[in-house]
């Protein structure tokens, strides 16, 4: 290929700051510029290599100079980076969003405070070995997987690079002293050659608009094939055997604590990593709301023999993880990272477990930043339309029941926390392992390691808060204020899990809502010009005594609604038939049922997944049997008894006067919702 002309820049000597502005809530980028990367540059090379590094020092998540002295100390609603690398320029970026009445110049000033520590070499030299030990792991962990070995080569190939590329800059990093990262910080990261990106919120003053432009609509061609295709289809290949789940076979079901804790067990044979999962079977909606604080609150807490930061650092130092995640009737604490590191790693998360400390000033800056959060998520048009969709399926007596009020959140007491929090291990639970240790290795580190009491509570009975059966057509309408609205209609009939109707529903919403060859998107979309993304489907309940919900989605132009009301009608009542495009689902779904592995912990999670649908075998064995002798007609008669002729409610977010409300309540009952009301607070 030919070698792409790059213009170079002038390099910058002051700061460049530029305005945007949306209805998003405010927050600020700043960049400095870098070479490209090119295979043939040992410069360019040299100095992303020490960029990785240094973005790594700067912020990690746990113990970098962003991390600790503004993430956890709570001074920014939130700070970020990463290295945006292109073959022509590549940009170091630093991202940041401003707490309750703090200015996006704040926020820059406490960016830029960090990196003059990073140029003063104000940090300890063993930040650097920490960071290139995460390093090394990260590289593992993106080996590990198909899609990260394959990036890996793509990466290669794009940029011209050596296929080993990575493991010399494994060895260029692990040489870096502290001396080269000041040096470099002081040459490349200065307070005098950035971007800043102000993004405020609000209009323009300086916006321009633009026409309108017409969509000429397509010929739908789904019974007609290219002589390329033919040509492809043609070809003669041995079929890929699909490879199930056997949960006896694939997992080992053991025991730890004296047969207290269930272990599902699965060894990794490929390298030296771990995840180490404890599973409880409570959460929000059938144990204690105020739990869904605890995720946030969890990094930030400390012992009375170690504070949060030294916590932190700790576990950089081991190149270990930790997170702790509160669902509505499950939740996990997860600990990965190197093998050799697993039992100091399991011993700090115990400790913080059992002996945090509760820090009412921490807990204030939760909070504070809670809120925050809670107001940019109004501003978010996806955050808006999620909540609707939420209030629309399942009413608003579920929403309040679920959401903790912004007066519940602050009158939280921050040691109520703690204290549910040392009571976790001491309720029914079971872990997953996925590592290299020995069955009987795993077990013996859990029996001197994890502490739970000679005798532990019965977890609270599941919470099902299932969908709403619409009796009457009402349409629920929440504004927000864009040219673009969403529109979604749910239903459901209070049908309960059914594996017999398993195969036809996933035949169904591959054939019927899945992707760019389904009738959704080729009528919606391509044939009448309605959507910029359009899909439907029958979703299946995640409990056996959870209901079937049907749903539609569509993101259109705002005097677009009506037809795109009518079209979903027409296609969802009579569903079109296109011999030629079930043939292509099927093949899809053959293709994808026969190359899919389920491995490592996932398979542990497979078995959760089908135990709690009352399953005790891989579900998609089945799916894979009848795929061949499912006919078209089958799946007509699954959408005439299943789909057509139901009630919905609808849910619309838009711009409330671009909507004939009128021509609206002939469809159904109209229901003016506020965003206080969507949201619960």
């Amino acid at each position: 290929l030919p070698t792409l002309p790059v213009t170079t820049e002038s390099p910058i000597t002051a700061p460049i700051n530029k305005d945007v502005y949306g209805l998003e809530s405010e927050a600020l980028i700043l960049a400095w510029p870098f070479p490209g990367i090119t295979g043939t540059s040992t410069e360019a090379s040299t100095l992303l290599s020490t960029l990785e590094i240094v973005d790594a020092m700067l912020c990690n998540g746990k113990a970098g100079l962003i991390d600790l002295n503004i993430n956890k100390k709570q001074l920014a609603q939130g700070v970020g980076s990463g290295v945006w690398d292109m073959a022509d320029r590549t940009a170091y970026l630093i991202q940041g969003s401003p707490k309750q009445g703090q200015t996006l110049e704040e926020v820059r000033d406490l960016i830029l405070e960090q990196l003059a520590k990073l140029r003063a070499g104000d940090f300890d030299e063993s930040l650097i070995a920490a960071t290139i030990n995460n390093s090394k792991l990260s590289l593992q962990s993106a080996i590990d997987s198909n899609d990260g070995r394959v990036n890996l080569m793509q990466y290669a190939f794009i940029y011209d690079l050596p296929i080993d590329h990575p493991a010399q800059t494994m060895e260029f990093q692990s040489k870096l002293t502290k001396k080269d990262i000041v040096d470099f910080a002081n040459r490349y990261l200065r307070d005098d050659n950035y971007l800043a990106i102000y993004k405020r919120q609000g209009k323009d003053p300086n916006e321009l608009k633009i026409a309108k432009q017409p969509i000429t609509p397509i010929a739908v061609n789904r019974d007609t094939t290219s002589a390329w295709l033919d040509r492809f289809n043609a070809e003669k290949v041995n079929p890929i055997e699909p490879v199930f789940i056997d949960f006896d076979r694939d997992l080992t079901f053991t025991t730890s604590n004296d047969g207290r804790i269930p272990v599902l067990y699965k060894q990794n044979e490929s390298n030296d990593l771990f995840q180490l999962t404890y599973v409880y079977d409570f959460g929000t909606h059938n144990s204690d709301k105020t739990l869904g604080q605890l995720g946030s609150y969890f990094p930030l807490l400390g012992t009375k023999e170690m504070p949060a930061e030294e916590i932190a650092k700790k576990f950089y130092e081991l190149a270990c993880n930790y997170r702790l995640s509160i669902g509505s009737n499950r939740s996990y604490v997860t600990i990965s990272g190197l093998s050799e590191n697993m039992p100091q790693a399991i011993k700090l998360v115990e400790d913080v477990m059992a002996g945090a400390v509760p820090d009412t000033t921490t807990w204030q800056g939760v909070v504070s930043r809670t809120l925050k959060a809670r107001d940019n998520a109004k501003k978010n048009q996806m955050q808006n339309f999620s909540a609707l969709r939420s209030y629309v399926t399942y009413g608003p007596e579920v929403i309040k029941e679920a959401t903790l009020s912004n007066e519940e959140l602050k009158n939280i007491d921050p040691k109520h926390l703690t204290d549910q929090l040392a009571k976790m291990n001491g309720i029914e639970h079971r872990i997953i392992y996925y590592g290299p240790m020995s069955e009987k290795e795993l077990i013996d580190n859990l029996n001197a390691l994890h502490r739970v009491p000679a005798q532990l509570a019965k977890a609270p009975a599941r919470k099902s808060w299932k969908p709403q059966q619409p009796q009457e057509s009402v349409i629920y309408i929440a504004p927000y204020d864009a040219n673009q609205l969403y529109m979604s209609q749910v239903t459901s009939e209070g049908l309960p899990y059914d594996p017999a109707i398993e195969s036809n529903r996933t035949i169904y919403n591959e054939y019927f809502g899945g992707g760019m060859n389904s009738i959704v998107f080729q009528e919606m979309r391509e044939a009448r010009s309605l959507a910029y993304s359009a899909a439907a489907a029958m979703i299946a309940p995640n409990y056996k005594d959870d209901d079937y919900q049907f749903f539609t989605y569509i993101a259109t132009q705002n005097d677009k609604l009506d037809n795109a009301l009518d079209g979903f009608s027409e296609i969802i009542e009579e569903m079109p038939q296109s011999r030629n495009a079930f043939d292509l689902a099927k093949q899809g779904l053959d293709a994808r049922l026969r190359t899919e592995r389920i491995i490592k912990d996932d398979v542990a999670w497979a078995y959760i997944n089908a135990a709690d649908l009352g399953e005790t075998t891989d579900t998609r064995s089945r799916l894979f049997a009848a795929l061949p002798g499912t006919t078209l007609d089958d799946i007509l008669a699954f959408q005439q008894k299943y789909v057509k002729d139901r009630t919905y409610h609808t849910a619309i977010l838009g711009r409330i006067a671009d909507l004939d409300l009128d021509a609206l309540s002939k469809r159904g009952k109209v229901v003016i919702l506020t965003t206080e009301d969507i949201f619960g607070y």
